[in-house]
């Protein structure tokens, strides 16, 4: 079975790292092009998009996912789509609300516009992604994803540079939200059935909500940092802790989202078919090859801030960045664990209760460290109140999962990736203090020498069995 995790496993990296791309290179971009006060708009705003999105919206998408099948599939699909447009009347309502509101936040009322457009544009997103995995249409979702990256960067390049205005900077994002996914819609929507059906309304609701709630409090965790270092500090600490933590997290996250696709369905299929032996046999290699990822990601992040700053923000950005990478790197460390690994346990165990529990008192202690460390320390407050925050995450849902689905933590699948990142670590920088300077040159030799000494390393301990795969594919082609 271990086989399919890494065949897999690569076909997802592959599938997402073009767009992942895509957004990195627009992070570079539009860093160099406006001033973080005008960035913070972009930062508010996609935050904003991921907390309403959540709230609002998310739970429909999931509910495509579970009912849009088979026959009934109209119906659904119809019963959804008039849900979708009555949520989206009460997004621009409550958009029209926060406009009276946030001056007295010392916000501007536009911010309220931007955040809410935001939150339409990736809503809209978002359920043509899902119609099209009910449809199962892989190559159109993938498609989008690409589209929408790739319009995202040239429409809102255009904008900064002609602007250099973070309203019309989210404009352009949100345009290419839009508009991306309408080249690839084709049947997606087959012929929607759009009679009321009470039933099946309240059927769709039902099921929907509680994960909904579950998942904006797991966005809150995640994403409250930006409004609370907006409010307390302004929008230019906002504009500079943003894309540092973005980048940051997004640097780790697409690689290790590649691994959970691939791991997971192996897992599920493990205790369909052979039982839950099988699926924690399964599950602890999933943990081997998550932290063989993890752990170096971590690492690099941390001792190569200045390089990654130097080519990913502009120089208005870099110095926050240079500060704050080895403290995001932790956090997102910690974010990761329990994300595609631990809270699987739950699922598993079909805990949704326990699920839910985990994502309020990761938000509680977001919302807590927050106002108590930013006013103390600034952008370093925000932070480590990240890495306090995901470290209650971690240990509570530990806690809770186990009481469910206990997952497997074998030692040897944190010693041994952990020692060939010391040796990865070492290697980079013994070469940075011989080789100082900011040379493009310099910076991809660091990255090559990062990845060969991490690989030798690898297959030195033989971290996550990788030096008897190694083997075995060797004894194969012999």
């Amino acid at each position: 079975m271990a086989s399919p995790l890494y065949k897999h496993t690569l076909i997802y990296m592959f599938g997402r790292i073009g767009p992942a791309l895509l957004n990195l290179i627009a992070t570079a971009i539009f860093t160099r092009m406006v001033a973080p006060t005008e960035y913070a708009v972009l930062v508010l705003s996609v935050a904003a998009a991921q907390l309403g999105s959540a709230g609002l919206f998310q739970w429909l998408r999931m509910s495509v996912l579970r009912y849009a099948v088979g026959d009934d599939a109209p119906k659904v699909i119809g019963t959804i789509t008039r849900l979708y447009l009555l949520q989206g009347a009460v997004c621009v309502g409550l958009m029209l609300i926060l406009c009276f509101i946030l001056p007295l936040f010392h916000l501007p009322w536009l911010v309220s516009i931007t955040c809410g457009i935001m939150i339409l544009a990736q809503s809209w997103f978002d359920y043509t992604q899902e119609l099209q995995r009910a449809a199962l249409q892989p190559i159109r979702y993938s498609l989008s994803f690409g589209a929408r990256g790739l319009l995202a960067l040239i429409i809102g390049s255009a904008g900064a540079y002609l602007t250099g205005s973070g309203f019309v900077l989210v404009l352009c994002v949100a345009t290419a939200y839009f508009i991306a996914p309408v080249p690839f819609m084709g049947a997606m929507f087959g012929r929607p059935d759009f009679s009321r059906d009470p039933e099946l309304t309240r059927r769709i609701v039902m099921y929907g909500l509680p994960l909904g709630a579950a998942l904006l409090l797991n966005n809150v965790g995640v994403m409250a940092d930006r409004f609370i270092v907006a409010y307390i500090l302004g929008a230019e600490a906002a504009g500079l802790y943003g894309p540092t933590v973005e980048l940051g997290r997004q640097s780790i996250f697409t690689l290790l989202q590649s691994v959970t696709l691939a791991s997971y369905p192996l897992a599920i299929r493990a205790l369909k078919n052979h039982g839950a032996a099988a699926a924690i046999d399964q599950m602890a290699r999933n943990f081997g090859f998550l932290m063989i990822i993890a752990l170096p990601s971590a690492a690099g992040l941390a001792i190569m801030r200045g390089e990654i700053a130097q080519i990913m923000l502009g120089p208005l950005f870099r110095a926050t960045a240079e500060q704050l990478f080895p403290l995001v790197a932790l956090s997102t460390l910690l974010l990761s664990l329990n994300t595609f690994y631990f809270i699987q346990g739950n699922q598993l165990g079909e805990n949704t209760r326990g699920q839910a529990a985990v994502a309020a008192i990761a938000a509680i202690a977001t919302l807590a460290l927050n106002f108590l460390f930013i006013p103390m320390w600034g952008l370093w407050g925000a932070a480590i109140a990240a890495i306090g925050s995901q470290a209650i995450s971690l240990a509570s849902s530990i806690i809770i999962s186990r009481r469910s689905f206990p997952l497997p933590v074998p030692l040897r699948h944190i010693i041994r990736p952990g020692a060939a990142t010391i040796v990865m670590a070492f290697t980079l920088m013994v070469v940075q203090h011989f080789w100082p300077g900011t040379a493009i040159l310099r910076t991809l030799c660091l990255f090559a020498l990062a990845g060969v000494s991490y690989a030798g390393a690898v297959l030195l301990f033989d971290a996550g069995d990788m030096r008897q795969l190694a083997f075995r594919a060797i004894r194969r082609k012999s």
